[in-house]
C-alpha cells in the first residue's frame, strides 16, 4: 500500500466535509466536534501560539482520501513533542486497519513526513473512545499522568528518540 501525505487544500477539503455532512456516516459518533473540517483547519490556522506549529495532513492510501490528520508541534522539556490532536478515517473504511495503517507510518517516518524528528508523540482520547484508545496502545502508546475528570481525557504518549 502506497501512504501519501499532502498539505490539506480546499479540495482536499470538500470531500472531508461530505464525511460530517453524511447521514449515513457513523463519524459523528466518533468525532469530538460537530463542525466542517474546514472550519476545523481554518481555526487551527487562526489559533496562532508562538511556541507551537499546526500541520493538518490529509492522508491518501493508494490514492483515495482516507485520513485527516491534525497535529500540533512543540517543544517540551527540549524534546520535539508531536501532539495528535485529530485523527480521522473514512467511514466507510472504518475497522480496516487504516488508522493503525496511518498511525504507524507517521511514528516511523516522521521526519520524512513532518520535516520534524519527533521524540515524544501524544494523544489525548475521550475515555468514552475505546475503539481509539485500544488502537493506541497497540502502537505501544502508554498512560501519561491521570485521566483528566473535567474533560474525561485519556493521555497516552510515545517515546520514540529517548537518547
Amino acid at each position: 500500500m502506497k501512504i501519501v501525505y499532502k498539505n490539506v487544500d480546499s479540495s482536499s477539503l470538500s470531500i472531508l466535509d461530505q464525511w460530517i455532512i453524511d447521514k449515513n456516516s457513523d463519524m459523528l459518533k466518533f468525532a469530538m466536534f460537530d463542525y466542517s473540517f474546514s472550519s476545523y483547519d481554518k481555526l487551527l490556522k487562526e489559533d496562532k501560539i508562538d511556541s507551537e506549529i499546526y500541520i493538518t495532513k490529509a492522508v491518501y492510501v493508494d490514492d483515495i482520501l482516507l485520513g485527516y490528520l491534525a497535529l500540533c508541534y512543540f517543544k517540551e522539556n527540549e524534546k520535539n513533542t508531536i501532539s495528535i490532536n485529530l485523527i480521522v478515517i473514512n467511514p466507510k473504511y472504518h475497522n480496516n486497519g487504516y488508522g493503525k495503517l496511518i498511525l504507524n507510518d507517521l511514528i516511523k517516518n516522521n521526519k520524512k513526513i513532518i520535516n520534524i524528528d519527533v521524540d515524544i508523540f501524544n494523544a489525548t482520547i475521550s475515555i468514552t473512545n475505546i475503539s481509539s484508545i485500544k488502537l493506541f496502545e497497540s502502537l505501544n502508546f502508554t498512560k501519561k499522568g491521570n485521566v483528566n475528570d473535567s474533560f474525561q481525557d485519556y493521555c497516552l504518549e510515545k517515546w520514540i528518540n529517548i537518547f
